[in-house]
């Protein structure tokens, strides 16, 4: 049972990196990492003599996430890998996650296998439930989830165009229209962050405040509306709706609001006239 741990990296904080690398190191010494022309690449390398052996991918441009996932599914199917470890740069997983994570791999129709995500800055109440040891789920993040190789092939990959955001959810809606199965265990876990984002109660609901950067909001707008048009079984009307109630959470509660809600608007837009890379 082979495993390849990948790690996608764009400007990462250097000790928040060697946090993430001692932890896997610990693990399996398996590891790729795939840059996305970071500006601190020299750093980056210096850090890495640490780690003798690990493989590391420049790209000399910044192609998005789905395609520098694509680099480490590669590489894995390209040395006989059966499976996949993915993680964002800033992800520190736990120490028993790989022993873990082997307990399931033969689970019937696997696709995916992720665990308990624990965020540097907030609690959901609904995490503070615990889950039974094994569950199906609809979707995972890509950092800290394990990857069936065949699976990734057969499906044709991550969506390239979709370049950053909900690519995870792409993929997660590919594998379970195709047959698949998504599942999640509360045995492990991942320190992980989104942003610099933050929990409010809006209208009596908890809702998730990213405050990412005015640019990235276009993704995620875009993104929404894609997907509802991309896949049968997720209703273009929600994902409008669900767009709309981000741009209003944007312009309730985060700073350069003009700017986000003037990129949110222009995603919401090309969200519907994008070609679809339909699997």
């Amino acid at each position: 049972m082979k495993i390849l741990i990948g790690v996608v990296l764009f400007n990462p904080e250097i000790k928040r990196l060697k946090d993430n690398l001692e932890a896997v190191w610990s693990q399996s010494k398996k590891i790729i990492l795939v840059d996305n022309s970071s500006s601190n690449i020299t750093e980056i390398k210096e850090l890495l003599k640490d780690f003798q052996g690990i493989v590391l991918v420049e790209n000399l441009k910044n192609k998005g996430i789905a395609f520098a996932l694509n680099q480490i599914l590669e590489n894995a199917k390209s040395n006989e890998f059966n499976w996949a470890l993915t993680l964002d740069q800033d992800s520190v997983i736990s120490l028993n996650l790989i022993e873990v994570y082997k307990r399931y791999l033969s689970e019937p129709k696997l696709a995916l296998l992720g665990c308990t995500i624990d965020d540097r800055n907030f609690v959901y109440k609904k995490n503070k439930e615990k889950l039974n040891e094994l569950i199906e789920t609809d979707f995972l993040i890509t950092s800290g989830t394990i990857v069936n190789v065949n699976v990734w092939a057969l499906l044709g990959g991550f969506d390239e165009t979709m370049f950053i955001d909900s690519v995870d959810f792409d993929f997660c809606i590919a594998a379970r229209n195709a047959g698949y199965k998504i599942y999640k265990t509360n045995k492990t876990n991942i320190l992980h962050e989104v942003g610099h984002s933050r929990i409010v109660n809006f209208l009596g609901k908890e809702e998730l405040i990213l405050n990412h950067s005015c640019q990235r909001y276009y993704y995620i707008i875009r993104n929404t509306i894609y997907l509802g048009r991309k896949h049968q079984g997720i209703p273009l009307l929600k994902q409008i709706l669900l767009s709309i109630k981000k741009i209003i959470l944007v312009l309730f509660f985060e700073k350069s609001k003009s700017q986000k809600i003037k990129l949110s608007i222009k995603g919401f837009i090309h969200g519907f006239f994008m070609k679809t890379n339909k699997i």
